[in-house]
């Protein structure tokens, strides 16, 4: 008899048991008065026949929600005996595999990648202050609930992103035309057997190269100048605090119990930048400072562990003089890498392409999938070169920002009148809901820095400075959603250069 899945599993390494404390804290509200049940391993009582019970678990489980780390990945019980139950589950019966990441891991070379993360991998909680971090779990949490079909639970909440073009949410959307694309691809690959296809997609044989090798740039870029923004935001900006709080009160051992919470951020950071710190790419694509980068942030550690005031500033004034000038070259790099993608271009071959297959093609359905894959192509195209400009202009404008907030507000009546002017650019022909609320802040700042108000400068300063790294933050996302998406058509893109040699 087929057991009733009515709980949700959670599958962790004991190593992360500190995860897994924090995910039953937010997740409390849901489980009181038992309306759902959350197993974990922690309710097997002393003596008890413990593979028995995880098996009759993961028999009954609804839901898995896995807390993915290193230690996770590196578990033989996790990847022999509760992994592969729960991959046949989610195939024959239905259940919903949800994971976390709760500190950097390879999850790419897992199974796991294929299902749905319940955060951004490459941001993972591990990265996070503690506010930063409370506030994404509960947003995780909601998310649980809505997989699992209990919103009714939490009463009041929007799970949902806001909707686009055809009713779908921006990121869902471009998921989809990444799918499209795929799709349509194989169905490419398939329709080459015919020796006229294969002939009418050589012709255009240098496009599909391009676009392999470009994606593959594309994406190198995007996730350097992900760490780097990373880096300022969860990293650099807390250091310039903690020492500008250790200036005014050397006194205080306070400013310094921070250290071990950023650590682990600098960690999670300098193992990511690793990866993409191979010696011959970073010559290559002409990023010389990356292991000067990763040098710096070897020293961070000791200096906090030591509170050692001098090493700390003279290794955060490295780190800040990275983040003033690397982001706009690595911005440059990505804009031009965009140009150099000829995705346009193979849009405009493949549609010839499929007008030539329409007249007596003996797969009509491959046909069609071939047609809605380059309509994909040329959607993710166009997102792409938008979402590049958005990414440009904020990207000046959050460079500019920083560089007024480390030469002293005092200063920012000089810079102003640009900063404004590039704001309101930014606002130009836009509806959302963040748009008045930037243009509040620009008429509030502009006053008050005409009133030489200094306490208000600084209030509304911050305020607009929050409200475009908001902004800067979402198309930054939205960007390495698309960027990732485009990644996942490189595989048959080369397949399809390869048939054709």
């Amino acid at each position: 008899m087929t057991e009733v899945r009515s709980q949700v599993f959670i599958s962790y390494s004991h190593k992360d048991k500190r995860w897994l404390d924090l995910l039953h804290t937010n997740l409390k509200p849901l489980t009181r008065g038992r309306r759902i049940e959350l197993w974990d391993d922690t309710r097997i009582k002393a003596g008890a026949p413990w593979r028995e019970e995880i098996a009759k678990a993961l028999a009954t489980a609804k839901a898995a929600v896995l807390l993915v780390s290193p230690d996770f990945l590196a578990s033989d019980f996790i990847s022999a005996r509760e992994i592969p139950r729960l991959l046949k589950a989610a195939k024959d019966e239905g259940l919903k595999i949800l994971w976390l990441a709760v500190r950097s891991s390879a999850y790419q070379n897992t199974e796991i990648e294929r299902y749905q993360s319940l955060n951004d991998p490459l941001r993972p909680l591990a990265l996070f202050s503690s506010a930063t971090r409370d506030t994404a779990l509960v947003e995780i949490s909601r998310r649980i609930a809505k997989e699992c079909g209990w919103e009714e639970l939490m009463p009041g909440v929007d799970l949902a992103q806001p909707a686009q073009r055809g009713g779908l949410p921006a990121a869902a959307e471009v998921a989809a035309n990444s799918r499209s694309a795929q799709i349509g691809l194989e169905a490419l690959i398939k329709l080459m057997s015919d020796a006229g296809v294969r002939e009418d997609v050589g012709k255009v044989e240098a496009h599909f190269h391009s676009c392999a090798k470009q994606i593959g740039v594309l994406g190198y870029y995007k996730g350097l100048h992900d760490e780097l923004h990373t880096l300022q935001l969860q990293c650099y900006q807390r250091l310039i605090r903690l020492l500008r709080d250790v200036k005014t009160s050397p006194g205080d051992s306070s400013p310094w119990e921070d250290g071990f919470e950023l650590e682990m951020i600098i960690e999670e950071i300098r193992w990511r930048l690793h990866q993409l710190a191979d010696p011959e790419i970073v010559y290559q694509r002409g990023v010389s400072w990356v292991p000067k980068l990763i040098e710096t942030l070897n020293l961070l550690p000791q200096a906090l562990r030591n509170c050692d005031f001098q090493q700390l500033e003279k290794a955060v004034g490295v780190v800040g003089r990275i983040l003033r000038v690397e982001p706009d070259r690595l911005n440059s790099s990505l804009r031009e890498a965009a140009r150099a993608l000829p995705l346009g271009e193979l849009v405009v071959s493949l549609s010839s392409v499929c007008g030539h297959l329409d007249r007596g093609c003996a797969a009509p359905g491959a046909v069609d999938s071939l047609k809605e894959g380059v309509a994909a192509l040329g959607e993710l195209d166009g997102r792409l070169n938008s979402l590049i400009d958005r990414h440009d202009r904020w990207q000046r404008l959050d460079v500019e920002l920083m560089r007024a907030e480390a030469e002293g507000l005092a200063e920012l009546a000089g810079s102003w009148p640009d900063l404004k002017k590039d704001a309101e650019a930014q606002c130009q022909g836009r509806t959302e809901e963040w748009v008045p609320l930037l243009v509040q802040d620009t008429e509030k700042l502009t006053q008050a820095i005409a009133a030489q108000e200094a306490n208000l400068i600084r209030q509304y300063f911050r305020s607009f400075r929050n409200r475009v790294g908001l902004q800067f933050y979402q198309t930054d996302l939205m960007l390495k959603k698309v960027c990732e998406e485009l990644s996942r058509a490189r595989e048959p893109l080369a397949k399809v250069q390869e048939m054709i040699k």
